[in-house]
């Protein structure tokens, strides 16, 4: 399967693993921040932005696409970066095969299962009735009758692209729902371990990395240090580009 990807700089490689219902652009920012110095490559994950479909969507099923993305592409051994799903993508890409991830950084994910509820999302999209849509206003408003965030509205209708003369979302809602149960949790990796250098950077709002995982993480992260940006919840590219900027440069540098 060939991914697409978005780069930006001719330096040093950085990869970079979107999170669940995001794609590449999303790291626009944050790339750009870094095109001086890096060779930013951000990835549109399996069944999202412009990337093909493929229905198993479990961790070691998209840790085996990228590890065949990064071999394609002559970056084995670059660090990786990886936001929620894409930070479980990457966490098992370490574990699955090390020698293809030079460190690991991990934004405000742990490799444990959460309760989160994302099938509502999903739903909502579903019900946005492409066939007689009007417009992105039309979809804001089915999505508004599930979804009262109006942020959360956007980053969704980021996805809804026009299609001939109509429109079609462009992530695989089905492959995705059917999945949720896989993409909640996280595989088994008992007697493994990734010995590279492993960040764990959270927001301080978020409750996706809790003090109750760091004895997990170390135990599958030997070398894991965790860092908190202040003010920021779960979307921390997003709320705090600036730190997050500077969390990365410090990472890859250290």
């Amino acid at each position: 399967m060939s991914l697409n990807f978005l780069s930006w700089g001719d330096g040093r490689p950085l990869v970079i693993l979107h999170g669940l219902f995001g794609s590449a652009r999303n790291w626009k920012t944050i790339g750009k921040a870094l095109a001086d110095d890096y060779r930013v490559i951000a990835i549109d994950m399996p069944n999202h932005g412009s990337s093909p479909w493929q229905d198993d969507v479990s961790y070691t099923a998209m840790a085996d696409t990228v590890g065949d993305f990064l071999q394609a592409e002559g970056l084995a051994g670059a660090p990786v970066l990886g936001h929620s799903m894409g930070g479980k993508t990457a966490m098992a890409l370490a574990l699955m095969q090390p020698s293809l991830v030079g460190k690991l950084f991990v934004l405000d994910i742990a490799p444990v299962t959460y309760d989160h509820e994302n099938s509502q999302y999903i739903e909502a999209m579903e019900a946005v009735d492409l066939d007689n849509l009007s417009g992105r206003r039309d979809a804001d408003d089915t999505l508004a009758e599930w979804v009262d965030d109006p942020n959360l509205r956007g980053f969704f209708l980021l996805n809804l692209v026009r299609d001939g003369d109509g429109f079609a979302w462009q992530i695989n809602l089905p492959a995705l729902k059917a999945g949720l149960s896989d993409l909640h949790g996280f595989p088994e990796f008992a007697g493994q371990s990734y010995d590279g250098r492993a960040w764990f950077v959270g927001g301080e709002k978020s409750d996706y990395i809790l003090p109750a995982h760091h004895d997990l993480i170390v135990d599958l992260f030997p070398a894991a240090e965790f860092q908190t940006i202040v003010g920021a919840g779960h979307w921390v590219h997003a709320e705090k580009p600036p730190q997050v900027v500077a969390a990365i440069r410090e990472f890859m540098e250290g």
